[in-house]
């Protein structure tokens, strides 16, 4: 061998284990492996059946608790589902995303004794199906009662009530509500604080609720979940050489109810520079998102805004409008401020063409020639119309006049409630509510 290959065999060597202490300081990344970071490490999937024993019912739910045993404070909490499978009726438990570890497996289920705490091992990335368990009776099944009644979401149809958690505070009796929103829960004798959640409502409460063995409590009134607002999210498209920060931020995006004729905007957003927009504090239900700049025909969607959630919509794509006639004008609101009158959306009627006011009111549209109706609306106030002067091509024609918006009336509700010991039926009718004028301002 000679010295030239001696001493490339030492300098791969010397390479070697340059290169293997260098990679000794690079932090495991492979989710499999036991020393990478916890947060980056495979999650597994977890699943079981509880069965209930012969002779009782399977309750609407209940609740499993999921505590790691080399970490007590990392403890889940999830609902137990009622199902049906190969003709037997069980309470599911199913979790997406369980970090590998040591568990105990724990569950209270309303008329069944307490399932106690059961260890089993989640490994990395694993499918861990842990099986059917069998539930025990109570000691004393005749000690238990239960409360009945019916929790309804608002807004939501006939039918499409079910899946609200009912559970006692601070004890772990828990039952789920039917479809049409009735809720029937199992609970020892006592005094409980129940509590009614589900996803995108806020929570409800009925304290005190008593419940004495072998008898039913029953609710009188229904409990009602208010539906909590939603956000709308999307993106506005322009054509090329068009698509500028600065043009995508003279995009303006209108909110108005779908299905409803002449409706108002709710809201008016801007654009961000780079085309996006968001909706916030968004009622549930039906709404068209209308995307309007100067001298680009508009682009519309309709979007369905669930209780809570976010809806994303687009992107829309505006389109340089034809070329052909234009019409300008000025829209005022009623009692506004100087430089306070923009943000009203004006239309043409049955077409796509829409644009929206300055803050002096001011407009510019564009459109086919011929005469037009033109629609202006803007929230809170009446909605107007106007038709234009024969429009011809290549040119901007101004409306006669300025078009007004009177404020919409606003609207006082309220409550009136009479003294113990008067008969509300009969005297209720007879209450004449006065609205006046409070010119002192007292």
């Amino acid at each position: 061998m000679n010295r030239l290959s001696v001493l490339g065999g030492r300098s791969f060597v010397a390479f070697l284990c340059v290169l293997v202490v260098a990679c000794s300081d690079v932090p495991a990344t492979n989710p499999y492996d036991p020393s990478t970071p916890a947060a980056q490490q495979a999650r597994g999937a977890l699943r079981a059946a509880l069965l209930p024993p012969e002779g009782f019912a399977v309750p609407q739910g209940g609740q499993a608790r999921i505590v790691r045993q080399d970490a007590p404070e990392d403890t889940r909490t999830v609902d137990l589902i009622r199902a049906e499978a190969d003709g037997r009726v069980r309470l599911t438990l199913e979790i997406a995303d369980l970090p590998a570890g040591p568990y105990l497996l724990s569950a209270a289920v309303a008329t069944l004794a307490p399932l106690e705490a059961r260890p089993f091992v989640m490994p990395r990335g694993a499918d861990l199906d842990l099986g059917e368990i069998a539930l025990a009776a109570p000691a004393d099944p005749a000690a238990f009662g239960e409360v009945a009644g019916v929790v309804l979401r608002q807004g939501a149809p006939a039918g499409r009530h079910g899946g609200t958690v009912v559970r006692t505070e601070g004890a772990p009796w828990t039952a789920v509500s039917a479809d049409d929103g009735a809720f029937h829960l199992a609970a020892p004798t006592g005094s409980y604080r129940v509590l009614f959640s589900a996803p995108g409502y806020g929570g409800a409460a009925l304290d005190t609720v008593g419940v004495l063995a072998g008898e039913t409590t029953t609710v009188a009134e229904p409990v009602l979940l208010v539906a909590q607002p939603g956000t709308i999210a999307g993106a506005v498209l322009l054509p090329p050489g068009d698509d500028t920060p600065e043009r995508y931020g003279e995009v303006t995006l209108a909110l108005t109810p779908a299905g409803e004729v002449a409706a108002e905007p709710t809201m008016l957003v801007p654009a961000t520079p780079e085309g996006d927009f968001l909706f916030a504090d968004v009622a549930p239900g039906a709404w068209q998102v209308t995307a309007v700049l100067e001298g680009f025909t508009a682009a519309r969607e309709r979007v369905e805004v669930a209780p809570g959630d976010t809806a994303v919509v687009g992107p829309l794509v505006l389109t340089r409008s034809a070329e052909g006639a234009g019409v300008t004008g000025r829209a005022l609101l009623a009692g506004a401020a100087e430089g306070a009158h923009g943000g009203t959306l004006v239309e043409v009627v049955e077409t796509a063409d829409a644009t929206v006011t300055n803050g002096d009111g001011d407009f510019t549209l564009h459109t086919l020639p011929g005469v037009h109706t033109l629609r202006f609306s803007h929230a809170g106030y009446l909605a107007q119309t106007a038709v234009t002067p024969a429009l011809v091509a290549g040119r901007a024609l101004p409306l006669e006049s300025d078009v007004l918006l009177p404020a919409r009336p606003a609207v006082v509700s309220g409550r009136v409630a009479l003294p113990a010991g008067f008969d509300a039926a009969a005297r209720l009718p007879r209450v004449r509510v006065v609205a006046t004028a409070d010119d002192a301002g007292a």
